[in-house]
């Protein structure tokens, strides 16, 4: 226990760390804060990309998911984004990134008016919210489980470390905290399956 203390408070203070320190970057320009200055390089870019699917909602949920219902329903989520990604890459990036929006909803509002814009909006806040509530959750159960915290308390300490360095550096901040995420989970993963490997073995049913 007290390793994993340990390890979980260097991985906070690092992340923290690395979002403040960026946060220089921001220089009071707000293109810089939100869109990191439309300037990400692609190994930054390709990782918060990866991050997203490498959150507690998606990797708790997925082998839940895996454990009840088979390969195909944990299998799922990664493919879809995956997909959705390549499409998006494919055929919307470049135009889109030549109208230099600012956020997505602005695409609605040049394309079909102010009202389409604010429904978009809402319907992308309340679906990132969800999101953000299935990652608390699956976090402060995380925590609850291996930090001997309460419920609660996981939740907060998550929320808290996120708010400092997302709100100090923007999207830089979570850039670079993000290639640090993204290398301790797959690190954890790869991990993980050794040691289910070597001690329970891996078996597929028919």
């Amino acid at each position: 226990m007290s390793l994993i203390l340990y390890g979980l408070a260097g991985m906070i203070l690092l992340t923290m760390g690395v979002g403040l320190f960026v946060a220089k970057k921001i220089q009071g320009d707000s293109v810089n804060y939100i869109v990191a200055g439309r300037g990400l390089i692609l190994p930054l870019a390709a990782s918060t990309l990866m991050a997203q699917s490498l959150d507690a909602n998606a990797t708790l949920g997925n082998t839940d998911l895996t454990a009840s219902f088979g390969f195909w329903a944990g299998a799922a989520l990664p493919i879809g984004l995956a997909g959705c990604l390549f499409l998006t890459g494919l055929f919307f990036a470049k135009p889109m990134n030549r109208m230099d929006l600012m956020t997505l909803p602005d695409f609605y509002r040049r394309k079909y008016g102010r009202t389409v814009e604010v429904v978009a909006s809402l319907i992308m806040v309340l679906s990132f919210s969800l999101l953000l509530g299935g990652n608390l959750v699956a976090g402060g159960f995380l925590f609850q489980t291996f930090m001997g915290t309460t419920f609660v308390e996981g939740v907060l300490i998550i929320s808290a470390v996120v708010f400092v360095y997302t709100i100090a550096g923007g999207l830089f901040a979570v850039a670079y905290t993000d290639v640090i995420q993204a290398f301790v989970a797959l690190a954890g993963s790869m991990a993980l399956i050794v040691y289910i490997a070597m001690n329970y073995g891996i078996t597929i049913p028919e």
